[in-house]
């Protein structure tokens, strides 16, 4: 909701970080905070980014509930090519998150 009324501040990455770090078994959880990720990336801190960019990897490879479709879905429409090495396990392409 504080996205959708532009109050993006401290607030804010805390309540994205605390999603994060309480849904991860959740994937209707994730997958919306990573929707919102996806949509305030340029003002994420870089740490934010990294949490992000370990849940998107997380998500991708879910053995239980793997949601690589989605995501790509999601790095083509907010046009993040950047993020696309995290979808894939291993090879040239892939980018696990350090």
């Amino acid at each position: 909701m504080r996205f959708m009324l532009g109050e993006v501040d401290n607030q804010f990455g805390a309540a994205l970080h605390l999603a994060l770090l309480r849904g991860p078994w959740n994937s209707e959880i994730q997958m919306m905070t990573i929707r919102i990720g996806f949509a305030s990336w340029q003002i994420l801190t870089p740490e934010l980014q990294d949490q992000f960019k370990r849940a998107i990897y997380n998500q991708a490879h879910w053995r239980f509930a793997p949601q690589k479709a989605q995501l790509e879905l999601l790095v083509k429409a907010f046009n993040r090519p950047e993020l696309a090495c995290l979808l894939e396990a291993t090879g040239p392409k892939a980018c696990p998150p350090a």
